[in-house]
């Protein structure tokens, strides 16, 4: 990209620009960083911007407003879908805790056709070490 002449820089249009405390420096050093004046830098930027969002609704590309029918209907299929997540979460422990509470019993089952009783759930879970280790010298 050349530069434009003195005579063209006098001819373009200025514009007067309040910046937030900081941007100038972080504008500077961007600047800076890709060899460029800060008026390159803020005018590259701004021309990329206007690039990929399109225009005067890049800073909007939905163009909701806050109280916009359309933004509070996806509001509620969102909030309906976070619903429908946590109701899946609940779902799958529910099913966990019932395939171990199924496997305890079989456990207990098995301790007791074996004529041991199921003590402590320490106790248990050491007696399951041990039919299982049994179970597999019996194979």
């Amino acid at each position: 990209m050349s530069k434009p002449s003195k005579g063209a820089r006098r001819l373009a249009e200025q514009f007067m620009l309040r910046l937030p405390d900081g941007m100038r420096d972080c504008i500077a050093e961007a600047a800076q960083a890709n060899n460029r004046s800060m008026n390159a830098e803020i005018v590259a930027r701004l021309e990329a911007s206007f690039r990929l969002g399109g225009g005067a609704d890049a800073l909007n590309p939905l163009g909701f407003g806050a109280d916009s029918p359309k933004l509070v209907e996806l509001m509620a299929k969102f909030a309906e879908a976070v619903q429908q997540a946590s109701q899946n979460d609940v779902d799958v422990t529910v099913s966990i805790l019932r395939h171990q509470k199924r496997e305890e019993a079989a456990l207990e089952e098995q301790l007791a056709r074996q004529g041991l009783d199921p003590v402590a759930p320490v106790k248990v879970k050491s007696i399951k070490t041990s039919v299982t280790r049994r179970a597999r010298r019996e194979k």
